[in-house]
This record gives structure tokens, sequence and C-alpha cells, in this order.
């Protein structure tokens, strides 16, 4: 379990790498997508959430940035 666990993890982390590559490569829409593919792959991947907020405000969806924030904070 432990070993499925850590390569769910490390996926959810070259996702979200690749997401915020995107992001500063000004695509908030292609990042948004690999975000939510990181917190597929890691529910509790704070970092992800984090960023996915960061995209979709990007993208002028504030209340639904807030809850991605306010999911960070829980993990």
């Amino acid at each position: 379990f432990a070993e499925a666990e850590a390569a769910a993890r490390a996926t959810a982390e070259a996702l979200n790498r690749d997401g915020e590559t995107k992001f500063g490569e000004g695509d908030a829409a292609g990042a948004l997508a690999l975000f939510a593919q990181a917190i597929a792959a890691a529910p509790a991947y704070a970092v992800a959430h984090n960023n996915l907020g960061t995209a979709l405000a990007a993208l002028g969806k504030t209340e639904e940035a807030y809850d991605r924030v306010r999911d960070a904070l829980h993990y």
C-alpha cells in the first residue's frame, strides 16, 4: 500500500510541476487541467489544490478559486 501511495504522490508532483510550467507560460487553462489531474492522483496533495485555486483565479473563477485554496488548508 505504501508503494502505491508513494507512486501516486510522485505522479501528482510531476503533474503539478508540469502545471506550474504551463501557468508560468501563461496557459492557465492548461495548468488547471494538470493541477486537477494531480489532485485526482493524490487527493491530499495540498500544493496542487492551492495551485488549482491560483489557476481558477487567473481565469476569473473566484468562488471556485476560494474553495480550492480553502481545501489546500485542510491538507
